[in-house]
């Protein structure tokens, strides 16, 4: 391998992961003071590292709301203890996150088959209110062996089809369906 491009690879290496070389925040933070006072890099060099790095953080602050400059000193001053408990539970908040957007994106695969549910029970219920009304207009007279079970017309059950005039049928996602007209006398 050449020169150039393992320097190229350092580079690269330095940039996808902050703990491969020491020394990358380091120059990082040379380059941000030689851009911000207009310092050539070499001179910047020359100066001590707490001088740079107190200007670092000042400006960086600087810009910072209240809000999260509390949050920045209580992670500065969190002990080890501290910081472990910390990491604990911002992982579990993630997997609960993960396992929530999982949940959700099952959610969403299953709403089309709630829609074609839906119509098929509309469906269903345009067919029965078509049965119900068709059962009106059957001439008994075409079938003889009905009239020997025909029980005394006092004895048979009144069905009043307003009942059948409008109905709600609630599906297992507090989804409300009106069927209304549906069902004619």
């Amino acid at each position: 391998m050449n020169f150039y491009k393992a320097i190229q690879l350092h580079a690269l290496a330095c940039i996808l992961d902050d703990d491969f070389d020491d020394n990358y925040q380091v120059r990082q933070v040379m380059r941000w003071y030689s851009c911000k006072f207009n310092t050539p890099l070499h001179e910047v060099y020359g100066l001590s590292i707490p001088f740079i790095l107190q200007h670092y953080y000042e400006c960086a602050y600087e810009e910072e709301k209240p809000q999260d400059l509390e949050k920045i000193r209580e992670l500065l001053i969190e002990t080890g203890e501290e910081k472990a408990i910390r990491l604990k539970k911002e992982e579990k908040e993630r997997l609960e996150d993960e396992e929530f957007a999982k949940l959700a994106e099952e959610e969403e695969k299953v709403k089309p088959k709630q829609r074609d549910l839906n119509k098929t029970l509309q469906n269903a219920a345009k067919q029965l209110s078509d049965s119900i009304e068709s059962l009106g207009k059957i001439d008994l007279s075409l079938f003889p062996e009905l009239k020997k079970k025909e029980l005394p017309q006092s004895e048979l059950p009144k069905l009043d089809n307003n009942v059948f005039k409008k109905f709600e049928l609630e599906l297992d996602n507090d989804e409300l369906i009106e069927l209304d007209g549906l069902f004619k006398k």
